[in-house]
């Protein structure tokens, strides 16, 4: 697959990533230099070689350096800088005092500054490597760098036992000035000097990757097998570069090899995955990718990477989970694998299965919010009251910032119909909740139906009120807020505009269509209530106890009273009724009962 290229960084010759390297680049400031050892001898603080103070003078500016220098070395930048000055204020040429000045302005960001004492030090002491290497270092920091390479020029000539430290800032710095073939000669030249390494070949690919030359791309490839023959790792490289040059047969032949090398070597698989998807081989392709992906050694965080590419463009779920299996056989503990996994089954409806995956993965690692998020909501898809409390205050401790923790804890106590315990989180809730609307919409309409049960009817509508400021068209507040006032008989018009507007956007909706019939049913427009309920009941409210309950009271209202008995015993038939406390009593009496 072509995206198997991004995965493979270990081996792949990246036309981006050489270009990035800087071959044409215009500035330095931005520009990755070329690996340079750090393995320079520290720096040194020469005095000057002949005084021309008197003792007592030189031996005052002696000391006072010194007081620099421990100022410097417990890094009181300040002092050791107005220290330094004093210095220069009694001798001007004092080079020490000007190298130190210009290393603490380059600390501070004080660029230009610290280019003028680093050239001072640096004329007041021209055989000083060190001052010469800063001055280097900040003439590129300062794009200056015709006057860098200068001065590592002189620097080979002055310091010639780290020539081929200065060689490569200098193949450094003609890649930034736009000169690839003098940087191609330098490499070259390190190469005679110390043989083939795969860091030389790497940087001399990456320009004639610029360059467009395939001749030296393949050539130093080619050198690199040679020099590393049991090395997979550059039989892949091959491989990859003859795909890309239209020799797929060669490229087969390179990753086998690779692989006989290693058979345990995942990116020779992830190679071969790109190799038979280019052959329209769809089984040998999967075949391949499973291989890969049941590696341990291919890094969890490149699997995902795949994974989440294959997500988005296959269809396919159960080679997906054939995937997903082959993942978590090689990382049964691993939390972004089972993370992974349940992120699927969630996608695909499977609530149970990623629920259980999220606990395991909020055992191994309770760091993760989203992961923590993911689990509260799987309990709230399937109504686990029981894991809506005991998950929910299990992320509690961990994130007791979260109002959604809060929500979810007093959602799963509203299942359980303690509401009191209900109310007490979800008042918590809307206190956090202000930066998000949405929630807050939600806890305030929940906190409506809560104060409802309570039978704090103020409370109740306050609540319900503050969700509609919110959410104007959150249809469940709507529709719950206007069913509680026919229940009391209060704000009847009121009622019946929300349930109105709410059953004219939701027309097949039957709970909104009940909910409606019943506000014109206690406004004692009993025809215009029967006609909507049945409605209701064709929509689906034949599957509701309290529906059928309500259209057997209509139906008595409307004179029809056998039928509303028979309605009645529908209801009261069913396993979980949900009906009202006086439905038996009007089966028994034959008879309308309610307030």
């Amino acid at each position: 697959m072509k995206f198997m290229q991004k995965t493979i960084l270990k081996y792949k010759l990246s036309l981006a990533f050489f270009v990035l390297l800087g071959v044409f680049a215009t500035s330095c400031r931005n520009q990755q230099p070329l690996a340079v050892s750090q393995n320079i001898e520290p720096e040194i603080m020469e005095t000057s070689e002949v005084s021309r103070f008197p003792q007592s003078v030189q031996m005052a500016i002696d000391y006072a350096f010194l007081v620099g220098m421990r100022q410097l070395i417990i890094e009181d930048y300040v002092s050791a800088l107005n220290t330094f000055f004093e210095v220069l204020s009694i001798d001007n040429q004092h080079a020490p005092a000007h190298f130190q000045i210009s290393r603490i302005r380059l600390m501070q960001g004080q660029f230009s500054e610290a280019e003028i004492h680093a050239e001072r030090a640096w004329r007041l002491s021209p055989n000083n490597k060190f001052y010469l290497r800063h001055l280097a270092e900040i003439y590129r920091h300062n794009n200056r760098l015709t006057h860098a390479l200068s001065s590592y020029e002189r620097l080979i000539t002055l310091d010639p036992r780290n020539e081929d430290l200065y060689l490569l800032e200098m193949a450094n710095l003609n890649l930034m000035l736009r000169r690839p073939m003098e940087t191609l000669r330098i490499l070259n030249l390190l190469e005679e000097r110390h043989g083939v390494s795969e860091e030389l070949s790497m940087q001399k690919i990456s320009i004639f990757q610029a360059l467009g030359q395939e001749a030296g791309i393949r050539n130093e490839l080619e050198k690199l097998i040679r020099e590393f023959p049991n090395d997979p790792r550059f039989f892949v490289l091959l491989g990859d570069f003859n795909i890309q040059t239209g020799r797929p047969d060669e490229a087969f032949d390179n990753f086998q090899k690779a692989l006989s090398l290693d058979p345990e070597d995942p990116y020779v698989r992830l190679a071969l995955v790109e190799h038979y998807q280019l052959r329209g081989d769809t089984t040998s392709m999967l075949e391949q990718l499973v291989l890969a992906l049941e590696n341990p050694r291919l890094d969890i965080d490149v699997k995902v990477a795949i994974m989440i590419h294959l997500l988005q463009v296959s269809e396919g779920k159960e080679n997906i989970y054939r995937m997903l299996d082959a993942i978590l056989s090689a990382h049964p503990n691993e939390p972004k694998a089972l993370a992974l996994y349940a992120d699927f089954l969630l996608r695909h409806d499977r609530y149970e299965e990623a629920r259980d995956k999220y606990r395991k993965v909020v055992a191994l690692d309770d760091t993760q919010w989203l992961v923590w998020e993911a689990l509260l909501i799987t309990n709230l898809m399937v109504l686990d009251t029981t894991g809506l409390v005991q998950d929910g205050k299990a992320a509690l401790e961990r994130f007791p910032e979260q109002p959604l923790v809060y929500y979810i804890i007093g959602t799963g106590y509203h299942l359980k119909r303690d509401y009191v315990m209900a109310m007490q989180f979800l008042e918590q809730a809307a206190a956090l909740a202000e930066s998000n609307p949405r929630l807050l919409a939600q806890v305030h309409s929940d906190l409506g139906n809560i104060y409802h049960f309570l039978g704090d009817h103020e409370r109740s509508d306050r609540n319900f009120r503050k969700a509609l400021e919110l959410e104007p068209e959150n249809y469940i507040a709507l529709n719950n807020f206007s069913y509680f006032l026919a229940l009391r008989r209060e704000n009847l018009e009121e009622a019946e505009q929300m349930s109105l507007f709410v059953v004219q956007r939701n027309p097949t909706n039957s709970t909104f269509l009940d909910t409606h019939a019943w506000v014109l049913f206690k406004q004692g427009r009993f025809d215009d209530a029967r006609v909507i309920m049945e409605l209701a009941i064709e929509f689906g409210g034949y599957e509701h106890a309290i529906i059928l309950e309500q259209y057997g009271d209509i139906l008595w209202k409307t004179g029809d009273k056998e039928r509303a008995l028979e309605q009645w015993k529908k209801a009261q038939a069913m396993e979980y009724a949900g009906s009202s406390q006086f439905l038996d009593e009007k089966i028994q009496t034959r008879t309308w009962i309610g307030n």
